[in-house]
């Protein structure tokens, strides 16, 4: 009888335990925990990841990082000139909710390296989709348009801009300057098509 009740009390977990396994649903890929970014080595992973020219954020020694009156943290990379009273150059990054939603690198008085040949377009829409891979979630999925959607910064074959197409709840834009070939800008923003000028500047 002792062994009897053994062998149907080892079935009764056995039953338990498959059973419990079959409530847990698998976790996907993309629903894997990832690793939360560092956001105050966002100007850092730009430069080791191509997408701004090392020298530029080596030359921003100034930092800091602040509440964003929306929400979220903004960070903000500098080189200040003492003597003007004013920036040389910036980099401001706002996240809101772990998701960047604006990046804007700016230049006041200083010269980023040129490249000796300016970027194609085919390399600058590479670079914009490389981007966006790295830094929207799902970005590998997007489907981007070229053409003007951020026009204070939109010089046609200077700084070439992409959008995300319509269909999603949120929308994106990336601009890129074809003569340092680097992402100069990023905005995400709600719309209702996905044109570019419902963006919000």
């Amino acid at each position: 009888m002792k062994g009897l009740f053994t062998k149907l009390l080892v079935i009764t977990i056995m039953v338990i335990i498959t059973a419990a396994g079959c409530m847990i649903e698998p976790v996907t890929e993309n629903e894997a925990m990832k690793p939360e970014r560092d956001w105050s080595a966002f100007a850092a992973d730009m430069a080791r990841e191509g997408f701004l020219p090392a020298a530029v954020v080596d030359d921003m020694p100034g930092y800091r990082e602040q509440e964003h009156e929306e929400g979220g943290t903004l960070y903000l990379w500098s080189a200040w000139n003492a003597d003007d009273d004013s920036f040389e150059h910036k980099l401001e990054l706002t996240v809101i909710d772990g998701e960047p939603v604006f990046y804007h690198y700016k230049t006041y008085y200083y010269n980023p390296p040129e490249l000796n040949e300016m970027l194609t377009m085919s390399e600058a829409e590479a670079l914009a989709l490389r981007f966006a891979a790295e830094y929207i979630p799902g970005g590998e999925n997007l489907t981007l348009i070229n053409g003007e959607a951020y026009s204070s910064i939109y010089d046609p074959g200077v700084i070439e801009q992409w959008y995300s197409a319509g269909g999603t709840e949120k929308h994106y834009i990336i601009s890129v300057d074809m003569r340092i070939g680097a992402v100069v800008h990023f905005s995400m923003g709600y719309t209702e098509d996905g044109s570019p000028d419902q963006y919000h500047e």
